[in-house]
């Protein structure tokens, strides 16, 4: 299992929109600023990039989707075995990509920016809290520790139901995530059964965009992050019938393009 997490640059995407069918082409140019068209476009080429640099497909290939029963996108060819499952998550500088192999390979990635105004943003999700996240915040803390918080929160229980399927409208309060002193996480239940009990397992930490010396790390269960730096992003892997140690791979921007390149290079 790989985790990936594509930088992106300045909006400067031409070569690449041209990659993608029409369909595909007017999906992204709807988006009204140029750095939601970019993530949205990467976000569509990531997996090619992986079957490319992983040999699954050719260069004059394109890879086909398909759709589960509640919507979650899958991938129709190539036909590889062991079967791939993916998501992917996009927010401020990144593109998180998860690939799992396996018959029973499931996984549900999510990539957030921590929020700058932590207690309005914790307002606003008051709902989808549980009566016991609610305490794990209703004590005095430092404004980066809360966004943290909120983002650990945050991306595990949107990252479990991209994991299942679902969507938001499975009921994010049915997802409870239990922390640690420190903001670590400690558990994860959902209606009240710990995931682990169907096989998930969850990791969540921070990256850093490369120019800020970042790398991409992820740490277990029991040790997600606390403080969050400038230019941190949250994410969160759920995933189960693979394995993976935790850590998220950075691509750079000059690596993802390149391997488009050199596969327009090997076509003409």
């Amino acid at each position: 299992m790989r985790v990936l997490a594509f930088a992106l640059p300045d909006p400067d995407y031409e070569y690449l929109l041209s990659l993608l069918d029409p369909p595909e082409r007017d999906r992204v140019v709807r988006f009204r600023l140029p750095e939601d068209r970019l993530r949205s476009l990467v976000g569509r080429l990531a997996l090619w990039w992986y079957l490319l640099v992983e040999g699954h497909i050719s260069g004059d290939t394109r890879p086909t989707f398909g759709r589960k029963a509640r919507g979650k996108p899958t991938l129709s060819t190539p036909l590889l075995s062991p079967p791939l499952d993916f998501n992917n998550s996009h927010e401020g500088p990144f593109v998180l990509l998860g690939v799992a192999r396996g018959a029973t390979a499931e996984l549900g990635v999510d990539v957030m920016l921590p929020p700058l105004d932590p207690v309005e943003l914790q307002d606003s999700l008051d709902l989808q809290l549980t009566p016991m996240e609610k305490h794990h915040l209703a004590i005095p803390l430092p404004p980066r520790e809360r966004a943290a918080r909120l983002t650990t929160l945050w991306t595990i229980k949107e990252g479990y139901t991209k994991a299942i399927g679902h969507g938001v409208g499975f009921g994010l309060e049915r997802i409870e995530v239990e922390l640690g002193h420190m903001g670590e996480v400690w558990a994860v239940h959902v209606d009240g059964r710990p995931v682990g009990v169907e096989g998930w397992r969850v990791i969540s930490g921070m990256i850093q965009p490369p120019e800020e010396g970042g790398t991409g790390a992820g740490e277990g269960i029991g040790e997600g992050s606390v403080v969050t730096q400038r230019g941190e992003v949250g994410w969160a892997v759920i995933w189960r019938g693979d394995e993976w140690d935790g850590q998220v791979e950075v691509v750079k921007w000059g690596d993802f393009v390149r391997v488009f390149e050199d596969r327009g290079k090997r076509s003409s």
